[in-house]
């Protein structure tokens, strides 16, 4: 037992030199003068209310338990126990007086830890308590003072080092354990005085309540007292680990000798030495074995008589006293008589691994052992009912190997018989009765029956019991039960037993009650997850505690962990059992093929990111002097894309990575070869527009550099030459995709005989969506062109404003001179260009917000709103019984049209902000600077107003019908919160509005207008009755006026219920218009903000750093763009070649075929060495004598697809088994006699050819052409 202390350890402070100890012998006295005193009586005093603080400033722990009387030794374990034992030298003659009297008492003082400091010296704080009173202890002041603290000093030294550090902890759980009246661990320390008067002896003593769990303990010292018993207690390593599992399973010895029936089970199979031991435990965990006489039965053998549950372990309590401990229980006993009995289940858990023979060990079980049934029903505890027992097993399964099992069970037992169970059939068919009890009958008939995961889940409501309900008359039909629990199986098997998992499952529901004597599950895999799927496995084998109190599995320790698997679970493993084995050799045949060009060229780029990633060249060497191989992130990242690359050789769509690069998804199938294609033509074109926008960027900022030199004279005119030769390639890069856009609109146009545009002009933003997803590749190009859109407009609006900073320097251009005005043209012409393309860059959204707007025009124009007419006053009709009503409801009215009024005013104005024109889109207005500002505060108020519209609407929904829009409420709780500290929209206006809200609410003097016709209505049929039930002509009266009433106020309801439904669909509309013109006013901003000034003030001189650093970005960027249209050209070519015939590649200089060849930026291919030695002289494509540089140039190769068949040859010979694992290197086959045995031994590669000329619809790489060819 692993405890803090020896017991007991003394020490003696005599030997120690009395300077050392000073103060220490009149601290001797004042505790003799304290314990003489307590023996004198004295009047009872109360308590002080309030405790002094101690020295430390710590507050002492409340009263500890008597330590006498309060438990027995039987009742209480000793977990730590100290003595110190004091002794001083040098006593006054004060001590020898005080010794006197301490002879006449060997009482002891029961005292509690205060506080134990061992930072320098040790110090021990004491304090006493007595039932009686409080005694004072003091070494500083005399007896009697309001201090009840005593300080013991030890020196440091290497004596008192040991018991420091034992007092240290044993102070620190008294500190945690305070109150031990109710609790199951705490502290008693006692301070006894000698005979002789001179000596001390400090008792200290952690105890634990025998027999008392803490686990429902629900007080806050819980887990104080789980950390104390783990503490004493504590193993090496007490939590458990999945490959504990492992390890602790159950394997039989080799040496192990079988009964000899065992070998002669199955007459159609032979089972393997290994197997003859796992059938022996099988039919011992079901508690028969064979005997000479035959198969006999024993009681429990699996407990090894054992009587102490498995999460029991004796231990030594500090006195040498045997204890029983329950980590898992969290629980202690001094009796093992009293502690829970071990469990005996009949079965247990299979787990051999994957192809040892599991399904030929469970045969072999149901053909040795079988039910002998000698009544007609037995009882069955667990549900507690009589049924019908069956010598049947249940094989649950899933759906996959269903009809695997059967095969496997007619194959080495026949004379099993075996049925199918599909499910109950259904409730509806007309001999569902019929079919039942025929299926009942057969599950008595047949020897095995199969069923699957999925028929468990689906009878999840039969398997239960209906509960039992008090009904005044008697059940007409019987609720439906599932046969599966209708019978006492003999055995219940769940193959692949992990799919139950946690236990929760419906399958793993119905699996765990159907009434079974013999449980097993199977599985190769038990744990699928984590360590709850152990649970799961022992909730369907009841093993108690843990199927019924699953927490206690979070408490399970390594030991009762390993006593339980080692019980209950058998696994075999391949290495262990090796030379059992009997297998005939393997062989394999690798069939090695090459990747298709279009699969080259990917798996390439993805080895060059690889390379980018882990900081290597193309060649593999590093591309920084700090690289460092082993890094923890190099490592990872070499490791997750080793993974990729080995994906992307299975097929471009492989993995989770891959997928996502592709930008497909997890449901989608496997993508074509052609379609990886066009993702790679696709990836490359947005690649390369990204770049091509950085370098313009790039290009700009130069632009701005040089502009901004204030020494620099014509700096204008320098910036000028910049942004135009920007301006140039954005437009290039704008027409091309332009053309590509037009091109793929034709061909949709072709496809679907459907005008693309004329869509984009009828749809709405679910039908572009829509629009997006059918056409595919034009949603693509679409989002390359707005961003060439923005930088063309960048360089427009720059160009323009350097013809305006020309135009202005009077130092450089006269005033209305003809230079002037045609700077001011040209300025013109430019910001109109500018212009143009930020309405086209805002086309959609603005088409968007200008369709709303126009249908609120038409609304208006056509006076289509919705008509909100005034309330009339409810006529009077005379009447007594109806005037409160009558009063109530002009109230009512009063209120309606006053909402009414508002609502029509609001609604107004909501409307003219919304119609008013989006900026940049006035033609005929004159522009003033002002009025994106405007537009702003515009924007404001319009969200102001349509939540007061919807406050308002919600509160005449709320007079009509009486119900609370609580999400309105929120919404203008929140808003006026913002309003109050000056934030939000419109924050003046919007606590304006609020107080016109506060006065048309529905408040406590005004009834809702169904609460009156409610009472009405009640009104009407008192006086219904009244009218009945004599000759009373007032009622008859009254019926009349309120009748009339009732239905003009039930046509005034219906018809502003009607309205109010109008006025939330005017303010979808509302919401729509203002969305978009949101949304229009964003993009505007973000148009805006890309035409910034560089810098708010001109730069004093040239800033020549921030000039060089662009240029060299320049330069990188393109080299980039260079590079990503070489690469675009060739997947251009691959798309051209892939759509036609493989024929020979002609170079044009030397006009012969070539397999490894160049293709250029411009698209004309030629073998390598011929444009090698061509460009050295010449640095021009020899077709269109385009000039060329070494980015312009990309690597193609035409390579003969060959499939070539190469047998993996192991070099273990003998009649075993070969090693796993240990393959030799792949070697061409040879005409050898080792090779002629192999399935391709004799396949000519002209056969393989054959394979290859194979035509298949579509190609989803060479792996998996291959194998369907």
């Amino acid at each position: 037992m692993a405890t803090y202390i020896d017991s007991p350890l003394q020490l003696s402070l005599i030997s120690y030199n009395d300077k050392d100890l000073s103060g220490l012998p009149e601290l001797c006295d004042r505790l003799r003068d304290a314990a003489s005193w307590c023996e004198e009586p004295e009047p009872a005093e109360p308590p002080p209310q309030k405790r002094r603080k101690m020295t430390g400033g710590m507050r002492k722990p409340t009263k500890p338990p008597p330590a006498k009387g309060a438990l027995g030794n039987d009742e209480m374990v000793i977990l730590a126990h100290m003595d110190l034992d004091l002794a001083f030298c040098g006593s006054s003659n004060k001590s020898s007086k005080s010794r006197k009297r301490s002879n006449t008492s060997n009482d002891s003082f029961e005292l509690c830890f205060s506080s134990f400091d061992s930072s320098i010296d040790y110090t021990l704080n004491l304090y006493y308590i007595t039932p009686r009173r409080r005694t004072t202890i003091s070494h500083d002041r005399p007896v009697g003072f309001e201090t009840d603290e005593i300080s013991i000093h030890f020196p440091r030294s290497k004596a008192t080092k040991d018991i420091g550090s034992n007092l240290d902890r044993l102070v620190h759980m008294s500190r945690r354990l305070k109150a031990a009246s109710n609790r199951t661990a705490y502290m008693l320390c006692d301070f006894h005085t000698g005979s002789d008067g001179s000596s001390f002896k400090l008792e200290v003593k952690l105890l634990w309540r025998a027999g008392r769990s803490i686990l429902d303990d629900q007080r806050p010292w819980k887990d104080v007292e789980s950390h104390i018993l783990a503490e004493m207690f504590a193993d090496e390593e007490s939590r458990w680990t999945l490959q504990d599992f492992f390890d602790a399973v159950h394997i039989p010895r080799m040496d192990m000798q079988v009964a000899p029936q065992i070998p002669q089970i199955l007459t159609e199979a032979q089972l393997y030495p290994f197997q003859q031991r796992a059938v022996d435990w099988l039919l011992r965990r079901e508690g028969v074995h064979y005997t000479p006489k035959g198969l006999r039965e024993f009681e429990s053998p699996e407990l090894g008589g054992e009587s102490l549950a498995d999460d029991y372990e004796a231990q030594n309590d500090a006195y040498g006293r045997v204890c029983y401990v329950s980590k898992v229980r969290r629980k202690i006993l001094t009796d093992s008589s009293s502690a829970e009995k071990p469990i005996s289940i009949c079965g247990g858990i299979l787990a051999e691994e994957m192809g040892l023979g599991k399904t030929v060990e469970l045969i072999a079980l149901m053909c040795a052992h079988k039910r002998s049934i000698t009544s007609e029903t037995v009882f069955d505890e667990y549900s507690g009912s009589e049924l019908v027992p069956t010598g049947a097993t249940l094989i649950i399964t899933p759906q996959s190997i269903l009809d695997q099992w059967k095969l496997e069970i007619n194959s080495h037992a026949p004379h099993l018989r075996v049925m199918i169970y599909r499910g109950m059939p259904s409730a509806t068919s007309k001999e569902a009765k019929d079919k039942e009890s025929q299926i009942v009958s057969q599950f008595c008939e047949y020897d095995v029956v199969l069923t699957t995961y999925t028929v468990l889940s689906r009878e999840i409501h039969y398997a239960q019991a209906a509960p039992e309900r008090n009904l005044r008359n008697p059940k007409k039909h019987e609720s439906r039960r599932s046969p599966l629990v209708r019978f006492s199986w003999w055995r219940v098997c769940l193959d692949e037993a992990q799919m139950v998992e946690r236990g929760v499952s419906q399958a793993a529901t119905v699996a765990r009650i159907i009434p079974r004597i013999n449980a097993w599950a199977v599985s190769g895999t038990p744990l699928r997850k984590d360590t709850q799927d152990l649970l799961g496995l022992l909730i369907f084998l009841r093993y108690e505690p843990y199927c019924s109190e699953t927490r206690l599995w979070n408490n399970v320790d390594k030991r009762t962990f390993r006593k339980i698997f080692g019980r209950i679970a058998l696994r075999h493993t391949k290495d262990k059992i090796r030379d059992e084995l009997r297998l005939p050799p393997q062989k394999r045949v690798v069939i090695t093929v090459p990747f298709t060009t279009i699969e080259d060229q990917h798996y390439d780029q993805l080895v060059q990111q690889m390379c980018d990633a882990v900081g290597l060249t193309a060649e593999g060497a590093p591309t920084t002097d700090d690289w460092d191989p082993n890094h923890p992130n190099i490592v990872q990242a070499m490791r997750t894309w080793l993974a990729r690359l080995r994906q992307t050789c299975l097929h471009p769509h492989v993995g989770h990575r891959n997928r996502r690069a592709l930008g497909g998804s997890k449901n989608k199938p496997l993508r074509t070869v052609e379609e990886v294609l066009e993702s790679m033509i696709d990836q490359n074109e947005q690649s390369m527009r990204l770049e091509e926008r950085n370098l313009l960027m790039a290009q700009l900022r130069k632009g701005h550099v040089l502009g901004n030199a204030k020494n620099i004279k014509m700096r204008a005119f320098h910036a000028l030459e910049v942004y135009r030769e920007a301006m140039k390639r954005t437009k290039s890069v704008v027409g091309e995709i332009e053309l590509e856009l037009e091109a793929e609109k034709r061909k949709i146009r072709l496809a679907t005989g459907k005008d693309v545009d004329s869509e984009d002009e009828h749809e709405d933003e679910d039908g572009e969506e829509e629009k997006e997803s059918r056409n595919g590749r034009l949603g693509v190009i679409k989002r390359l062109l707005r961003p060439a859109l923005e930088s063309y407009h960048v360089c427009a609006f720059f160009v323009a404003t350097s013809y305006f900073q020309i135009k202005s320097n009077e130092a450089i251009t006269v005033k209305d001179s003809e230079d002037f005005h045609r700077l001011e043209a040209l300025e013109t012409a430019g910001y109109d260009k500018a212009k143009q393309l930020r309405k086209r860059l805002l086309r959609d959204v603005s088409s968007r917000a200008e369709k709303c707007m126009q249908e609120i025009h038409n609304r208006s124009k056509n006076d289509a709103w919705a008509k909100l007419n005034e309330v009339p006053l409810l006529d009077d009709l005379g009447g007594i019984e109806n005037r409160k009503l009558l009063d109530a409801m002009d109230d009512l009215t009063d209120l309606l049209n006053r909402q009414q009024e508002q609502l029509v005013a609001w609604r107004q104005k909501v409307i003219d902000i919304l119609l008013l024109p989006l900026v940049d889109e006035d033609e005929g207005k004159e522009t003033t600077g002002e009025e994106y500002e405007d537009s702003t505060k515009a924007q404001d108020e319009l969200y102001v107003y349509t939540q007061a519209l919807r406050a308002l609407i919600a509160d005449r929904h709320q007079a009509i019908s009486g119900q609370t829009n609580l999400l309105a409420e929120h919404e203008m709780k929140m808003a006026l919160a913002q309003a109050n500290v000056g934030a939000g929209h419109a924050p003046e206006l919007l606590l304006n509005i609020s107080k016109y809200l506060d006065k048309l609410k529905l408040g406590p003097e005004v009834r809702p207008l169904r609460a009156i016709i409610a009472e009405l209505r009640s009104l009407a049929t008192n006086l219904e009755f009244d009218s009945n039930n004599g000759k009373n002509y007032r009622a008859t009266a009254e019926l009349g006026i309120v009748e009339r009433q009732l239905k003009e106020l039930q046509r005034v309801s219906t018809a502003q219920i009607k309205r109010i439904n109008e006025f939330e669909r005017e303010m979808d509309l509302f919401h729509r218009t203002m969305n978009n013109r949101v949304e229009f006013y964003r993009q505007l901003q973000g148009i805006s903000d890309t035409v910034a000034p560089w810098k708010e003030d001109l730069d004093e001189e040239l800033d020549e750093q921030e000039l060089h650093n662009t240029q060299r970005q320049i330069c990188s960027l393109e080299d980039k763009v260079a590079t990503l249209k070489t690469k675009r050209r060739f997947l251009l070519h691959l798309r051209a070649e892939s759509q036609k015939d493989s024929s020979a590649r002609i170079c044009v200089i030397c006009q012969g075929d070539f397999e490894n060849g160049v293709l250029t930026v411009c698209g004309h291919q030629y073998c390598k060495d011929c444009i090698r030695m061509w460009w050295y002289q010449h640095r021009t494509c020899p077709v269109c004598k385009r000039h060329l540089h070494t980015v312009d140039f990309h690597d193609i190769t035409y390579k003969p697809k060959e499939l070539r068949a190469q047998e993996e040859r192991n070099h273990h010979h003998g009649g075993g088994p070969s090693p796993e694992g240990s393959p030799s290197k792949s070697g061409n086959l040879s005409p050898t006699k080792e090779t002629q045995t192999t399935i391709y031994s004799d396949m000519s590669q002209k056969t393989m050819d054959e394979i290859r000329s194979i035509d298949l619809n579509g190609s989803y790489g060479t792996k998996i052409d291959t194998i369907a060819r």
